[in-house]
């Protein structure tokens, strides 16, 4: 074979390599650099904003020691475009491992999702001992310990917000409590006898009555006064264990 002819073969088996890799092999084309620019300065931006939010967050909820960890994922393709600064919110709170934080372009309002993880470490109120379901929860059943909270906007965080109450589930000592599960112990159960109580300047009306409704202190219900054949329901708010005063007045027509 002449040199002429082996340097065509060789150009043709060349060009055949250059042109024929399919399209499955082919090796994908790194992100242009100012696309990798735009999504860290956007990253960036999603962190700064949405770390400040989950601080005032916890500062509204009484967490002065909270030690706030946050990690935002990078955002996806295609990135948005603005002229001006992104505006950005967080979503739910309610779990902080998986939270939404949404940029938008003050100019167009369309938003951009970003993914986040969050921790948070601080000094929150837990059961100083075993607290019963439907127990009324006194000061004495707690105690101020450090938690990891997976919730900001479930997690009980003041003690004041759970004394008085109780807890649809029983809570064991040391741990947290549950917004969710609390609930105004019940001071009226339906079918209960009821004292409705009316007091009009120094006089004082008192009648009996039925609960329809169970319910705790401040609680409205309906409860029936009267006999079966002239009965009547009225609307009553609950101030006292089995008493209660009616809403608007006028009800009771009894005792003085």
């Amino acid at each position: 074979m002449s040199d002429t002819r082996l340097i065509r073969l060789l150009h043709i088996v060349v060009s055949g390599l250059a042109v024929g890799v399919p399209a499955s092999q082919a090796i994908a084309s790194p992100v242009p650099a100012s696309s990798t620019a735009a999504a860290s300065v956007i990253q960036s931006q999603a962190h700064a904003a949405a770390l400040e939010q989950l601080k005032t967050l916890a500062a509204k909820d009484g967490l002065k020691d909270a030690q706030i960890t946050l990690a935002v994922l990078p955002p996806k393709p295609p990135l948005p475009t603005c002229p001006r600064p992104f505006t950005f919110s967080i979503g739910d709170a309610r779990q902080l491992g998986r939270m939404t934080v949404t940029a938008r372009c003050p100019d167009t309002g369309a938003p951009f999702r970003l993914i986040a993880r969050a921790t948070v470490k601080a000094t929150v109120p837990v059961a100083a001992r075993d607290i019963e379901a439907r127990q009324p929860i006194v000061a004495d059943d707690l105690a101020d310990e450090p938690r990891d909270i997976a919730s900001l906007t479930d997690t009980v965080t003041r003690a004041e917000d759970a004394i008085g109450r109780s807890s649809r589930r029983a809570v064991h000592a040391g741990q947290i409590l549950r917004r969710r599960h609390l609930q105004t112990p019940e001071l009226i159960r339906r079918g209960q006898t009821v004292r409705v109580v009316a007091r009009v300047g120094r006089a004082e009306i008192v009648n009996t009555g039925v609960a329809m409704q169970s319910g705790g202190k401040d609680d409205v219900i309906r409860v029936r006064v009267g006999g079966r054949s002239n009965h009547k329901t009225v609307d009553v708010r609950i101030t006292a264990a089995g008493t209660a005063e009616p809403v608007g007045l006028p009800v009771p027509s009894a005792a003085h």
